[in-house]
């Protein structure tokens, strides 16, 4: 069972009122507070805006996920709908926007180093045809070990992650880092690094959280529950393939657009909190 959550409707992110009486506010992922004061990621005071990283995994947030043991030939990869055009729009916003991947299909010996490549000039390929010339990458990532390896680079590990975050310079500044996952491994792996922005999406694996929030609370959210965003603060009791306490707060979105609509617009602190007894 959720031991508090709050949801907030992306027609409310003006709203910057706390929920009334829980002590509960909105977790903005594009707001970092820091000594008392807040500072909104990608913008400041003089409205320019500040250079952001984005981080996705792969499988489950651009492509379908498409079970074990993975995206073995070109054929089998697909971007999820309007997962393009979610690149195109971050870049257009000025992100830098990488993919973070675990590929143990690679370590296992089922594909070769090479044919991975092609997977992901193929990848590159679809977000450009689909996205149009805004949708490219600024780099893929990846961790190939096989899971019986020790490796401090695959996620839940954070090594990958921290590559990431060093090759673009934002070490120091993870502040306006923020990592869009769909499974536990992909939070832990931001929370390990530092990175304190955190989004679930509620596709891939991440469907039936996603689902279970929207069963729960969902109704209490007037329109398009598509845009519906769900951020976690704490809990007393929830299954641990859900989610992992010390990667909360999270935020739990549809998909890859609506956690790019958080990252650009933001989904302010909300009167629409909920408690969960």
């Amino acid at each position: 069972m959720l031991g508090r959550i709050c949801v907030a409707h992306a027609a409310s992110r003006n709203s910057v009122s706390p929920h009334r009486g829980s002590g509960v506010r909105v977790r903005n992922p594009l707001w970092s507070h820091r000594n008392g004061s807040s500072h909104r990621i990608g913008s400041s005071c003089s409205g320019a805006k500040q250079p952001t990283l984005v981080l996705l995994d792969r499988d489950g947030v651009l492509n379908y996920d498409v079970g074990t043991p993975g995206v073995l030939t070109v054929g089998d990869f697909s971007l999820l709908p309007g997962a393009a055009q979610a690149v195109a729009r971050l870049k257009r916003h000025g992100a830098v926007v990488c993919v973070c991947t675990n590929q143990t299909c690679v370590g296992k010996g089922l594909i070769s180093q090479t044919r991975l490549d092609e997977i992901h000039d193929h990848m590159r390929v679809l977000l450009i045809q689909q996205g149009g010339p805004d949708a490219v990458l600024d780099g893929v990532f990846v961790a190939t070990t096989s899971t019986d390896e020790e490796c401090d680079r695959r996620k839940p590990a954070p090594g990958m992650v921290l590559e990431a975050v060093r090759t673009h310079g934002f070490e120091g500044d993870e502040k306006n880092v923020t990592f869009v996952g769909d499974t536990v491994h992909d939070a832990q792996a931001a929370y390990n690094a530092g990175v304190p922005n955190r989004i679930t999406v509620g596709t891939g694996h991440g469907q039936e959280v996603y689902e279970a929030l929207r069963e729960a609370h969902g109704g209490e959210v007037e329109g398009d529950k598509k845009w519906t965003v769900f951020v976690v603060n704490y809990f007393c009791d929830i299954p641990h393939a859900w989610l992992a306490p010390e990667t909360l707060p999270i935020t739990v979105v549809a998909d890859i657009a609506a956690a790019v609509e958080v990252i650009v617009t933001g989904i302010k602190d909300s009167n629409e909190g909920v408690d969960v007894v």
